[in-house]
């Protein structure tokens, strides 16, 4: 069966096309737009106000700590802390 060299080098130009999306997108900036939170993280805040401690269990079944922030649509979610910084020894450095 004879193939035609056109076809194979428009071939390799779409498959080219292909990796050049994927790694140019790689790259790119985070997404700003807003997240919808987990059922769990609402329900944490559902009894709470704004800027209040929260916790729950994550969907690896982690326990998430945060505060209560006002979420897309407005209702309160629990927002996780950020991790603490810590040194290459393992520990968190003075301030």
């Amino acid at each position: 069966m004879k193939v035609n060299s056109r076809i194979l080098l428009n071939v390799a130009a779409i498959i080219a096309a292909g990796f050049y999306a994927v790694a140019t997108n790689a790259h790119s900036e985070p997404s700003t737009a807003p997240h919808t939170p987990s059922h769990e993280a609402v329900q944490a805040c559902s009894s709470k106000k704004e800027n209040d401690v929260c916790n729950y269990t994550g969907k690896n079944h982690e326990a998430v700590t945060g505060k209560c922030q006002k979420a897309h649509g407005g209702h309160l979610a629990c927002e996780a802390a950020a991790p603490a910084k810590t040194d290459a020894a393992g520990t968190t450095p003075a301030h």
